[in-house]
């Protein structure tokens, strides 16, 4: 069931093996359920982003966890 339409959805599952099945769960449970809109061009914000840019070689200090009883 669908939370947003309220619409169920339904895939035939039957003699199926079980990585086709699996996808189609993935499908299901990420979908949400609104229409695909195209975007007609890039999206520009005038306000840069306060996080900044992402980068994959990004190092975050060593961070612990401690027990204090």
């Amino acid at each position: 069931m669908n939370a947003v339409t309220n619409e169920r959805k339904v895939c035939d599952v039957k003699n199926q093996d079980i990585p086709f099945i699996m996808k189609q769960l993935e499908r299901f449970r990420n979908s949400s359920g609104r229409k695909m809109t195209a975007m007609k061009r890039p999206v520009i914000s005038k306000r840069p982003t306060i996080q900044g840019i992402w980068q994959p070689d990004l190092d975050f200090p060593e961070f612990k966890v401690s027990d204090r009883t």
